[in-house]
C-alpha cells in the first residue's frame, strides 16, 4: 500500500510530541517517528509542507505553525511525497474546520482515502478539485475580475470573505500554481509579491459524441437508440451551466470509481453485463452508478426482454484556457489608473510569455491539422 497511514500530533513544551489521531488506527507510531518529524519541521523554521526518509519509510508532513498542529504520512519508501503535497494540506484545512471537540475524527476514512488517491488523479479531475474547494474558487473569481493582486491584498480580503482567522495564502497559491492557473513574482515597488491569473477553470456538461457514434456501429433495439438520442437533444435544448451544476459534475468526476465508469461510457454505451465487469475494478460499483445516475450523468434504458443498457446521457468538460479576456481587464485597469502601469506591463509580458509556450504551439498544430484534412 503506497499510503501506509495518517495521523495528526502536537507539540507540548512539558511533554512533548502527543499524538491526536491517526489512520488506520492500527498503524504503528513510535514516538521516534514523531520526534524526528518534528525535528525536521523545527529544522526548517517555519510552518508549510516538507518531506523525509525514516528508515525504510518516506513521509510527507505539514505544520500549522500558528496552532502547532502537525499532520503527516508514512509512505512505502518507493512513493514521492512531494506529491502529497496538496491533499495534506486539503486535509489539514479540513481537519482545522472540524476541530471543536473532534469532530474531525469520522471525517479521517474519507480524508484517508483522498490523499491515497490524489497523485494518480487526472488533471481534469485536479481542476474539478480546485472548483470545490472554496478558497481557492474565491481567489480565481477576484483574479478574474481584476487580473492581478499582491498576496497580502489576497490574504486580508480571503480573510474577511471566508470570515476565517487563519489562511496558509502560500499553500493555496502553490498548489493553483502548479496547475499553471496562476504565477506569483516579485514585482519591483511593491512589498509583496503579485499574484497573476494566467489561466482560468472552464466547466460545462457536453453530449457524448464518441458514444453516440458508437451507438450506429452496435446492432441495438432502434426504439432504445431512438429514446436516448431523443433524450440526449430534449436536455441540452434545456441546459444551462451553471454554478451548483458545475459543483455536482466536480463531485461525481472526483470520485475514482466514477470517473473510471465515465471513461468507458465516453467511448461506448455499455450492457448490464459490460457494466458488471467493471466490478473488476472499482470499489464500489452501486455506489458510483448511483452517483452517475443522480448527477444526471447516465441514462438507463432497457429493450422489451428487460436488457438494460447504460448510456452516457451528458459528457463532462473540464479544462484549463487561456484568459484571453484579461487584455480588456488590463486596459480598463490602465484607464482607472487602478493598478500600476508597471505591474499591468509585467501582467501582459507573463500572458504573452504563458500564450507563446503553452497556447500557441497547440493553435498552430490544431491548424496544420485543419490544412491537412481540408486537402
Amino acid at each position: 500500500m503506497a499510503v501506509i497511514g495518517f495521523f495528526i500530533f502536537t507539540w507540548d513544551s512539558r511533554t512533548g510530541t502527543v499524538l491526536k489521531s491517526k489512520f488506520p488506527t492500527d498503524i504503528n507510531l513510535s514516538s521516534d517517528i514523531l520526534m524526528k518529524i518534528y525535528q525536521a519541521h523545527a529544522y526548517e523554521e517555519g510552518g508549510g509542507f516538507i518531506s523525509l526518509t525514516i528508515g525504510a519509510l518516506n513521509v510527507a508532513s505539514y505544520l500549522i505553525e500558528d496552532e502547532k498542529y502537525y499532520f503527516s504520512l508514512l509512505l512505502s519508501i518507493e512513493e514521492d511525497p512531494d506529491t502529497y503535497e496538496d491533499a495534506l494540506i486539503d486535509a489539514a484545512k479540513a481537519v482545522m474546520n472540524d476541530l471543536y471537540e473532534d469532530r474531525y475524527v469520522a471525517l479521517l476514512p474519507s480524508i484517508f482515502q483522498r490523499i491515497s488517491i490524489y497523485p494518480r488523479l487526472e488533471y481534469e479531475q485536479k481542476l474539478a478539485m480546485i472548483y470545490l474547494d472554496l478558497e481557492k474558487r474565491y481567489i480565481l473569481d477576484r483574479l478574474v475580475d481584476d487580473g492581478s493582486s499582491t498576496v497580502t491584498e489576497l490574504l486580508g480580503w480571503l480573510k474577511d470573505k471566508t470570515n476565517k482567522k487563519f489562511i496558509d495564502i502560500d499553500s493555496i497559491l502553490s498548489s493553483l500554481v502548479k496547475l499553471g492557473l496562476v504565477k506569483v513574482v516579485s514585482v519591483k515597488g511593491l512589498t509583496s509579491d503579485s499574484v497573476f491569473l494566467i489561466g482560468d477553470i472552464f466547466i460545462t456538461r457536453i453530449p457524448a459524441t464518441s458514444s453516440i457514434v458508437q451507438i450506429k456501429r452496435y446492432n441495438l433495439p432502434e426504439k432504445i437508440v431512438n429514446d436516448y438520442l431523443d433524450e440526449t437533444r430534449s436536455f441540452f435544448a434545456k441546459y444551462v451551466p451553471s454554478i451548483e451544476d458545475n459543483e455536482i459534475i466536480c463531485k461525481a468526476i472526483v470520485n475514482p470509481d466514477v470517473f473510471k465508469i465515465l471513461k468507458v461510457l465516453r467511448m461506448t454505451p455499455m450492457t448490464a453485463r459490460g457494466i458488471e465487469k467493471m466490478k473488476r475494478k472499482v470499489e464500489d460499483l452501486n455506489e458510483a452508478i448511483k452517483i452517475l445516475w443522480n448527477s444526471g450523468l447516465i441514462r438507463i434504458l432497457k429493450d422489451k426482454q428487460g436488457n438494460e443498457y447504460y448510456f452516457l446521457k451528458s459528457d463532462i468538460r473540464i479544462e484549463k484556457f487561456f484568459p484571453s479576456y484579461l487584455i480588456d481587464t488590463i486596459r480598463k485597469s490602465y484607464n482607472n489608473q487602478t493598478i500600476a502601469n508597471h505591474v499591468l506591463i509585467e501582467h501582459l509580458n507573463i500572458l504573452k510569455e504563458e500564450y507563446l509556450s503553452n497556447y500557441h504551439k497547440k493553435s498552430q498544430i490544431a491548424y496544420a491539422v485543419e490544412e491537412v484534412e481540408f486537402e
